[in-house]
């Protein structure tokens, strides 16, 4: 009897809490302990059916499906958060029916995750578009077809796309504006061009494992220079593209209508830099520079020199910086070719000292403590000299017997530098 007063007098949102916490096998379970956990079950904010609850019901033979639906059905209240991960086919009817359930009850955040290629066939419904409390959505494998609405995802701040296929849009189909948007994610997309989207508040871009969009006749040199004119002719002052005839959506890399001046968090990697790159160069001509204050790259080696130019190219766009985190590593790392592929790489950064006065940080990740890295970051430091704090992040394969010895060096490093540097190690 006590036990039972005590679970009478907690509050419902301490049960939520403790339910949430659980795996959502083990949350259902506690609905046969007593009828205060069974309205706990029933009234629980969190339903996220991972890839736990789905192999345990793949395992049982149980339809999963049909828990869930059972589930949303008998659910009373709001729900903050809902998730969902399958591996087999993906019947549109059925999950369209699940979501519009779950958009009926004030949802917060949504995730789906569709883990296999063979089955990236599901197409977002419009209530999901539409649905006015969303907040969050990650995606996982699913495919997004061309919006015809002024308006989408009204309250959405972030949006994360994972292994999304975004559907070939056309001419008579405008921008779409996400009004509410801060954060924006793509990981291993493709035709994240087509998502023509317009996002005034959006301050965070993180763009990984995606590549540009090759269409069939923008192929050669020729085609680009001439579609270079005629952006240069009618661009716009906020740096997004312009719409015009002949130039064909999603021919640059990025969406074309996305204005990049209010980002200020931006994350890409060697797959995705080049594309930015001449997005920026060839489909804004206008947008000279970038509001970028913290800037990370990550997956790239030295020495690549296309990548290379890419990221001098990019660092002279951002000359608002203020850090800058690098995970990069050295192929051939003590050679000739690694040494002089970061001089040649330096030499190209000669003179940004004279704009880049705000950085204040700088972030080395994998390091190795080899001789390209070493003259990679004392160069950098005397690139930039408003640099206050050097962090430094040890790759697995680093040698901590050589700790001592690699700090003595870094700290004569910013010595002979024009900095007096902070170094951390992490």
């Amino acid at each position: 009897m006590d036990q039972r007063d005590r679970i009478r007098e907690l509050p419902a949102g301490i049960l939520d809490n403790v339910l949430g916490l659980l795996p959502i096998v083990e949350a259902a379970r506690t609905a046969v302990l007593s009828t205060y956990w069974r309205d706990a079950w029933y009234e629980l904010s969190r339903l996220e059916f991972d890839e736990e609850y789905y192999n345990y019901m793949y395992d049982n033979l149980t339809p999963y499906l049909e828990v869930i639906d059972q589930v949303l059905k008998q659910h009373i209240g709001p729900i903050q958060k809902f998730s969902i991960y399958t591996t087999e086919k993906v019947y549109e009817s059925e999950f369209d029916e699940l979501f519009l359930l779950v958009t009926h009850k004030g949802i917060d955040a949504i995730g789906i995750y569709l883990d296999c290629n063979a089955f990236m066939k599901y197409r977002l419904p419009s209530c999901i578009f539409s649905c006015r409390t969303l907040k969050a959505l990650h995606l996982f494998g699913v495919n997004i077809e061309p919006i015809n609405a002024p308006l989408i995802f009204p309250n959405v701040n972030s949006l994360f796309f994972k292994s999304v296929r975004f559907g070939a849009t056309n001419h008579h189909l405008h921008a779409v504006n996400v009004p509410m948007l801060e954060s924006l994610s793509y990981t291993q997309c493709s035709g994240i061009s087509h998502f023509d989207i317009t996002a005034p508040k959006l301050g965070s871009l993180s763009i990984k494992g995606c590549f540009a969009d090759v269409d069939d006749d923008d192929d050669d040199d020729g085609d680009d220079d001439e579609r270079d004119g005629e952006v240069d002719n009618d661009g716009n002052d906020n740096g997004s593209a312009t719409e015009k005839g002949e130039n064909k959506l999603g021919s640059g890399f990025l969406p074309m209508n996305l204005d990049l001046t209010s980002i200020r968090t931006l994350h890409l990697c060697s797959d995705s830099i080049e594309g930015f790159v001449d997005d920026i160069c060839k489909m804004r001509p206008k947008l000279l520079a970038l509001n970028v204050e913290y800037l990370e790259f990550s997956g790239f080696y030295f020495p690549f020199s296309y990548v290379n130019s890419k990221f001098v190219k990019l660092l002279r766009r951002c000359p608002k910086l203020c850090e800058l985190d690098i995970c990069c590593q050295f192929g051939g790392l003590e050679s000739t070719l690694g040494i002089d592929g970061v001089s040649d790489l330096l030499e190209d950064l000669h003179g940004i000292d004279q704009t880049h006065n705000r950085l204040h940080t700088l972030k080395f990740s994998l390091f190795r403590g080899l001789r390209p890295e070493l003259l990679f970051i004392k160069e950098l430091l005397v690139r930039f000299p408003t640099c206050v704090k050097l962090i430094i992040s040890l790759n697995k394969m680093f040698d901590s017997h050589k700790k001592c010895e690699i700090m003595e060096e870094l700290v004569c490093l910013t010595i002979d530098s024009t900095t007096r540097a902070e170094i951390v190690f992490v």
